[in-house]
């Protein structure tokens, strides 16, 4: 399929998504995907492992967000051909940014039963999901307890061969720094860290 057309099947009705997270903008956008996104998502579908940590970086407009997006309903459309049908654990792919993530995990600390409770369920659905997208990780600040919760939750689903991506606005140079080096090793040695360096969607 060229890379100026749109996704395989345009008549598929891909709104599960947006009850997992994925943002609707990104959701219609799916069948208008063009250019070098969909040229990228095609090649990052063939090349992940089964297990992987993959970073999309690179300036903001870039289309890193719909290729997560266009990542996230292959893998629920047509399984099969990534190879993770086998995965009786896994259940749906997930979207968070990283911000609303922390938030939703630091309720465990609330003195209100309902928020604990939410909290619980937002880390069990982080931790098991088919696919954990975690966006805006560039924006993410905060104490140490951040980053470490975060490089926790991706070692455990390594280890637990679930594939997560996250996406910052940082240059590749930094985002070592950035995501840590634990993860950043991660990625080396499974997905990769892929720089999203073409004209930005937004001009």
């Amino acid at each position: 399929m060229s890379s100026q057309q749109g996704m395989e099947s345009p008549s598929k009705n891909y709104s599960y998504l947006e009850r997992l997270g994925f943002g609707r903008l990104h959701v219609q956008g799916l069948d208008r995907m063009r250019g070098d996104g969909l040229a990228k998502g095609e090649s990052l579908k063939d090349l992940v492992a089964e297990n992987f940590v993959l970073i999309l970086c690179g300036d903001r407009g870039r289309g890193k967000t719909q290729i997560s997006t266009y990542l996230a309903a292959q893998i629920e459309v047509n399984r099969s051909s990534i190879g993770w049908e086998h995965k009786t654990h896994a259940r749906a792919p997930r979207y968070f940014c990283a911000h609303d993530l922390m938030q939703a995990i630091r309720g465990e600390f609330s003195d209100i039963k309902e928020q604990c409770q939410q909290s619980i369920r937002t880390l069990a659905q982080a931790s098991g999901c088919s696919l954990l997208v975690i966006d805006e990780f560039s924006e993410l600040t905060g104490s140490d307890y951040n980053k470490r919760t975060l490089t926790n939750l991706i070692d455990r689903r390594y280890r637990a061969m679930l594939p997560t991506i996250i996406i910052s606005n940082t240059d590749p140079k930094n985002i070592a720094g950035e995501v840590g080096r634990s993860t950043y090793d991660r990625a080396s040695e499974s997905g990769g860290i892929v720089e999203c360096n073409w004209t930005s969607y937004r001009r």
